[in-house]
């Protein structure tokens, strides 16, 4: 049991020990098919010597980290903290090809530099991921579905990172699916120096939390808060929340073929430290079919206070408006290029826009259409309300082509 070939590896319980005393820079654990305990990665490698933990298929599935937490009671560990630790200060490490349930936090890392996260399927966890310190890292290929809490946590000190290809569903579809209260997909939080981060082709779904008639109901897809900068999105979906799709409160974040729907707010786009020149930017967005799934707050495509830029992006058949400017200090400042504002509703005369006193709204080329003109209809392609991402160009505007409105950008749809 040498592990010299897979007829010889060394057993499960081994692992631990391997990790903490014998792997030294430029070594590969791999672990096969089977049922492994938690573990921690205490020690780091080197640039041109990482250390890697990787998963593979031999046969029965790629290797399980089972714990005992139960989503019935969700702040009780059960002796299930982390599946993944990673301990303080370690780097250049690679972890993937691996599935967790059970735990508090399926991965754990704490002041860590060029880290690889890969191909991590984590399911049944109180929180996916809680990161503090991460900085020169990659997360890539993740699903983190059924959680309570949180998909991603960024908690502070977060930066230079790129997310790619991850999902955060918080339900999975499973409406009997308990979460606590604000319940988040990726939650970038107030903790000092994080900034730098690009999220591209993720997607947040189904963070949902029913509170009390009347009381307003939270759950978001994408979460940043005010002392956050540098954060980008780029071809990013939201689906499904309770609340905002995006409810972000960071400095001119910039959003690029980003999706928006059947939540209760698209975009939720605080800018509170920017201003006309440091404006939150969308383009080639869509915001379409938000509805509030209950509890009081309007139901938009676009909802801003601060400075914002909306270039390209179509706004479709939202619950209250197509976009919302609030006087919420700061006081919103929209300026609007080339995009569509739509409601085909018979049955309601919804406004299109709703502007607060001491706000500005800047139209340019903006198409308004309220289902009444024919010769203004955008005429999307195969728009409809549970639409999910197939087909891609179901937007696409046949009236006005890709001079006007959201046009058919790549995006993710993974279930």
């Amino acid at each position: 049991m040498d592990g010299s070939d897979w007829t010889n590896a060394m057993p499960a319980a081994s692992l631990q020990e391997l990790l903490s005393q014998e792997v030294a820079a430029g070594d590969r654990v791999v672990l096969g098919s089977g049922e492994f305990p938690a573990f921690t990665v205490h020690k780091g490698g080197s640039p041109e010597r990482l250390i890697s933990v990787t998963g593979v298929d031999t046969g029965e599935g790629l290797p399980l980290i089972q714990g005992r937490w139960k989503e019935t009671k969700p702040k009780y560990h059960a002796h299930s903290w982390n599946a993944i630790s990673l301990a303080d200060g370690v780097s250049h490490v690679r972890v993937g090809g691996l599935r967790i349930s059970g735990f508090i936090y399926g991965v754990k890392a704490t002041n860590n530099r060029n880290v690889e996260l890969f191909n991590l399927s984590i399911r049944r966890c109180r929180e996916g991921m809680k990161l503090q310190g991460l900085t020169d890292s990659k997360i890539q290929g993740c699903q983190i579905i059924g959680y309570a809490k949180r998909g991603i946590r960024f908690t502070q000190g977060c930066h230079d990172l790129i997310v790619e290809d991850v999902v955060a569903d918080a339900t999975g579809g499973n409406e009997a699916w308990p979460t606590e209260a604000f319940p988040f997909g990726f939650a970038v939080e107030k903790g000092d120096d994080n900034h730098s981060i690009r999220f591209e082709r993720c997607a947040a779904r189904n963070n949902r939390f029913s509170g009390e008639p009347g009381t307003y109901w939270n759950g978001d897809g994408f979460v940043a808060e005010s002392n956050s900068y540098g954060l980008s999105y780029v071809d990013c979906v939201s689906f499904g929340n309770s609340d905002g799709g995006w409810d972000d409160k960071s400095r001119a974040p910039q959003l690029t073929g980003c999706v928006a729907a059947r939540n209760k707010r698209g975009f939720r786009l605080w800018n509170v430290h920017g201003d006309r020149e440091h404006p939150a930017i969308l383009k080639n967005c869509l915001g379409v079919y938000n509805k509030s799934a209950g509890g009081s707050g309007s139901s938009v495509g676009l909802w801003l206070c601060g400075a914002v830029e909306a270039e390209h992006c179509t706004f479709h058949n939202n619950g209250t408006a197509a976009i919302a400017i609030e006087n919420n200090s700061p006081g919103g400042i929209l300026r609007a290029v080339n995009c569509i504002l739509s409601n085909n509703s018979t049955t309601e005369n919804k406004p299109l826009l709703i502007k607060e006193g001491g706000t500005t709204y800047e139209a340019v080329g903006v198409v308004q259409w309220n289902g009444d003109d024919t010769d203004d209809n955008p005429r999307y392609k195969a728009a409809s309300s549970q639409w999910n991402g197939e087909p891609l160009d179901a937007f696409n505007s046949e009236q006005y082509g890709s001079a006007k409105g959201y046009w058919n950008a790549s995006l993710l749809h993974q279930d």
